[in-house]
């Protein structure tokens, strides 16, 4: 009896001093912390995981009413999170806009939707992106040319909607979700006449 005495006394003895151990490497981390901003590798997982690289299409009505265009197209980034300290310290760091939401679930947005702003921040966070590398390089590309195209001047070039398309589609393989284009494209044509509505 005396020996498993002995022995529990040792194993305890064994816990207390493993105890103190790792209670000294976390006081040691917890007095390094500093308060830095986020790194762009830090953002460019968060855009990876919870973000989104997409573009938006949208049908005129009273915005446009002279333009020969049905669409217009607008580039989109990004990323959604509960912890609006989180997005607001991503906004100090590259800009933005929030936009928060309080029903059902609250969430908050960070997003970029000028063309010049998306091409600084994919610029920046694309050496690290991983999952949604390839979106972020056909984001890139359609920026460029909707900048070279201009904006309502006239209907988009090919190769533009073919941009449009490839990430539509991209964005379909990654989340399993049904297409924006192809729902306004189903739109367009109910509108045009060519399909009844209900897609017969």
């Amino acid at each position: 009896m005396d020996r498993n005495l002995s022995r529990w006394r040792r194993a305890e003895e064994a816990r207390v001093r493993l105890t103190e151990q790792y209670k000294r490497m976390v006081e040691e981390a917890i007095s390094r912390r500093e308060e830095k901003p986020p790194s762009l590798e830090y953002i460019a997982g968060l855009l990876d995981g919870e973000g989104s690289i997409t573009v938006q299409r949208s049908t005129y009505s009273k915005r446009f009413p002279s333009s020969t265009k049905d669409f217009y197209v607008n580039p989109q980034l990004a990323i959604v999170n509960s912890d609006l300290t989180v997005l607001k310290d991503i906004q100090k760091v590259l800009g933005g806009r929030i936009y928060s939401r309080r029903k059902q679930r609250p969430h908050h947005t960070l997003y970029w939707s000028k063309t010049e702003e998306i091409l600084t921040v994919l610029s920046k966070l694309y050496p690290y992106l991983r999952i949604k590398r390839k979106q972020a390089e056909l984001l890139m590309e359609f920026c460029l040319k909707k900048i070279r195209h201009g904006r309502v001047k006239e209907p988009y070039p090919p190769e533009v909607l073919e941009l449009d398309r490839a990430i539509a589609s991209l964005n379909d393989a990654t989340n399993s979700q049904v297409s924006t284009f192809a729902k306004v494209e189903q739109v367009l044509a109910v509108k045009r006449g060519l399909v009844k509505k209900g897609g017969q």
